[in-house]
């Protein structure tokens, strides 16, 4: 008796393996659903970045930094390589419908940052976003135009008086190039000290 109870345990794990927390036969992995998984990793990548810019306009840099990051963080099964290819595949796509593009990034930036900040700053972010200088260099032209104005704005809502010695002079000075507003700008805004 004792034999033919082994021989039939046997006989059943050498037909299918068997998950041994749920007792249901595992599936072994075919082409055809190798491909299926493919895709769906596709279309996941697709509508993972139309949540991405759903929210706000990304660059195509950043973007495909988010996608990589969340693609790792959910523990893509893909193959690296192929994660590549379907990320750039997913990417200009987007671009292709409109979603994706770098006066859309430059747009946004510029209207979210321009009331707080100078243009070296906003430069600055633009690049690293992976912004292009010839995409951005239409708006940076018109923000030297407003500097005066928006650093003005920004000395008022801070200090919104003339600095009583030299030590507070430098220290609005400071804190409007800190801001990325250029010196000749700031040397305008910032009041005299009184002597």
């Amino acid at each position: 008796m004792d034999s033919s109870i082994r021989a039939g345990a046997t006989r059943k794990s050498a037909k299918t393996p068997t998950d041994t927390r749920t007792k249901t036969p595992t599936k072994t992995p075919t082409k055809t659903s190798t491909k299926r998984s493919a895709g769906r990793a596709a279309a996941t990548l697709r509508s993972r970045a139309i949540a991405f810019l759903a929210r706000r306009d990304f660059s195509r840099t950043e973007l495909h930094g988010r996608l990589l990051r969340d693609a790792h963080a959910r523990q893509v099964e893909t193959p690296q390589a192929e994660l590549l290819t379907e990320l750039d595949a997913a990417l200009d796509a987007m671009e292709a419908l409109g979603y994706l593009g770098e006066n859309r990034v430059v747009d946004s930036v510029v209207n979210r940052k321009s009331a707080k900040l100078g243009t070296a700053r906003i430069k600055q972010e633009l690049k690293q976003l992976g912004i292009s200088s010839e995409a951005s260099e239409e708006a940076l032209a018109q923000l030297r135009a407003s500097e005066f104005a928006r650093a003005s704005e920004v000395w008022l809502k801070k200090f919104g008086e003339p600095p009583a010695d030299r030590t507070a002079q430098a220290k609005q000075m400071r804190f409007l190039a800190s801001r990325g507003f250029a010196e000749g700008v700031i040397r305008q805004v910032v009041p005299p000290v009184p002597r």
